[in-house]
């Protein structure tokens, strides 16, 4: 069993409120914030079926979308602030 597909698929489900926010506020970032999320769950699965410097390319894509939904997140959040 490939352990980082369960933390990456507890990532997608952790984030689910957030989109919900964000999605109120603007659509297009919350579907690239989806968007991303679900590229980290996929690359990550897919990381697990391959092996040698495939794997760890993979990884370093799952890591950037994961890298990615948090910049959205945080983008957000700076939005918000900037409304009150």
């Amino acid at each position: 069993m490939f352990v980082a597909s369960d933390v990456a698929l507890q990532f997608v489900a952790s984030v689910r409120s957030v989109v919900e926010t964000v999605a109120r506020s603007d659509a297009n970032l919350a579907d690239q914030l989806r968007r991303a999320v679900t590229s980290t769950a996929l690359n990550t699965a897919e990381a697990g079926r391959r092996e040698g410097r495939d794997r760890c390319h993979r990884a370093r894509i799952a890591g950037a979308e994961c890298a990615e939904a948090i910049a959205a997140a945080e983008a957000q959040e700076v939005k918000a602030a900037l409304e009150v």
